[in-house]
């Protein structure tokens, strides 16, 4: 069986470091690498990566070169900025329109990402505003497969939004413990910094959302789609032909039996409920 493209997505604002800190903790903790990332974030965000991580002495590349890391695609094309309809980017996202505009893009990008069955996401909430940790954290729990995952990045004292530090090296490595004070002369070695990435279990409703997957949706209606279905005003369990219908929306195929004959043994549990019908069980 041929590997699933292994593809990693992160929101960022003013700390392009939290994508060295997720690669060195995915590939030191979980032995977990990338072929190729993504990034969401603002046309300040853009700058930071492109001065900070890219090119012969951006952070990224050291890292790469310091722990020997195979290619992983990552470059300027990678970087996605958030822009209004009429193709403005945005340098922050500071009002309710702006932070709109984020969810829009953010959701949908997910959901391009979940319709190819051939790829398995890593999505990390570490970075940029906490709105936008929120909606790709909630767009992997609306388009999510069993093989994508999502987490976080926990950065020891002294390190974490240090804008000196972007991963912990294997080499001694001083840095000022506190930049932004000029009367500051304590210096931490980087050596001795410590990254942990911190999964995080999030909840897949891509079953009950059969047709979100293939339309481009915003937020706003994404969510109300899936309070329709929450709400369905029945279930409908086909046995002979192992598939469930919520509501009024086309019938879902599980393609394992055992996981449907599961759903209809806890629906023989409420057959005293009328909104839960059993229909073709010959």
């Amino acid at each position: 069986m041929r590997q699933k493209r292994k593809i990693l997505i992160a929101v960022t604002g003013m700390s392009p470091q939290i994508l060295t800190e997720t690669v060195y903790a995915l590939y030191t903790q979980q032995n977990w690498l990338p072929d190729e990332i993504f990034v969401l974030t603002t046309q300040t965000g853009y700058n930071n990566i492109v001065r900070n991580l890219l090119g012969e002495d951006g952070f990224f590349t050291r890292l790469c070169k310091d722990y020997n890391l195979p290619e992983i695609q990552f470059g300027e094309r990678n970087i996605h900025v958030i822009h209004d309809a009429g193709g403005e980017k945005l340098s922050d996202i500071r009002t309710p329109e702006e932070n709109n505009l984020a969810a829009d893009m953010i959701v949908n990008f997910i959901r391009q990402q979940c319709a190819d069955d051939k790829t398995e996401l890593h999505v990390s909430i570490a970075g940029g505003r906490k709105s936008m940790g929120f909606y790709i954290g909630y767009a992997l729990s609306l388009f999510g497969r069993p093989q994508d995952k999502l987490s976080h990045i926990l950065v020891t004292e002294g390190f974490e939004n240090n804008p000196l530090f972007f991963y912990p090296t294997h080499y001694d490595n001083y840095i000022s413990k506190k930049p932004y004070d000029p009367n500051c002369t304590e210096t931490i070695n980087t050596r001795e910094a410590k990254v942990m990435q911190a999964e995080i279990p999030f909840v897949r409703m891509s079953y009950g959302l059969p047709n979100l997957a293939q339309n481009n949706v915003s937020y706003s209606e994404a969510v109300q789609l899936l309070q329709n279905n929450l709400k369905a005003d029945r279930i409908i369990l086909n046995i002979k032909n192992c598939t469930i219908q919520l509501g009024q929306d086309k019938p879902i195929k599980i393609a394992d039996k055992r996981y449907f004959f599961a759903y209809a043994a806890l629906a023989r549990f409420h057959l005293q409920n009328k909104s839960i019908k059993l229909i073709n069980q010959a």
